[in-house]
């Protein structure tokens, strides 16, 4: 199961048994993402499946990185062969740095400055960073909540009654 998906508030239906699936990356510009699923069956017609996960993400420019964690719980309920029903929950806590393109130098203007050497010639002034349109502050910070209820009856003649509520 690829638990990146979580980070788009989406897992896994929940299944008739019991497992653990964990996801491990990294990639360009330090960007990691960790996560772990638990699948547990409660009762024959009954399982829950619960999906902790971490993304820390890397930058082009120092500072610029973000995180985001996430949970994701699902219930399964199936009373019958035809009868379907599940409760989902996403809970998302984002930490962001805003970057908006500081402009780089061909040279290292002002000798006192601790530039950031980007390249051979591309030089970025670092006191640049917090004067870019006003913003003082360049962290911004969400938590996201979502919750949804999901029923299916399937009846004769291939028809299926369903209902979402969220």
């Amino acid at each position: 199961s690829d638990l990146g998906l979580l980070e788009a508030g989406l897992s896994e239906e929940p299944k008739k048994d019991w497992f653990i699936d964990s996801l491990l990356s990294y990639g360009s510009f330090g960007k990691t993402r960790t996560g772990v699923g638990f699948n547990v069956p409660l009762r024959r017609d009954l399982s829950v499946r619960i999906d902790p996960s971490y993304a820390n993400g890397g930058g082009y420019v120092q500072r610029t990185g973000n995180r985001m964690r996430a949970m994701n719980g699902q219930m399964l309920w199936t009373p019958r062969e035809n009868m379907k029903f599940k409760a989902a929950a996403v809970y998302t806590d984002d930490n962001l740095r805003t970057y908006f393109g500081t402009p780089l130098l061909n040279s290292k203007v002002d000798p006192a400055v601790d530039y950031i050497a980007l390249g051979p010639s591309s030089f970025l002034d670092p006191r640049a960073r917090y004067t870019n349109y006003g913003i003082r502050d360049e962290l911004n910070k969400a938590h996201n909540n979502r919750a949804v209820f999901d029923g299916e009856i399937r009846l004769k003649h291939n028809w299926t009654l369903r209902n979402t509520f969220s």
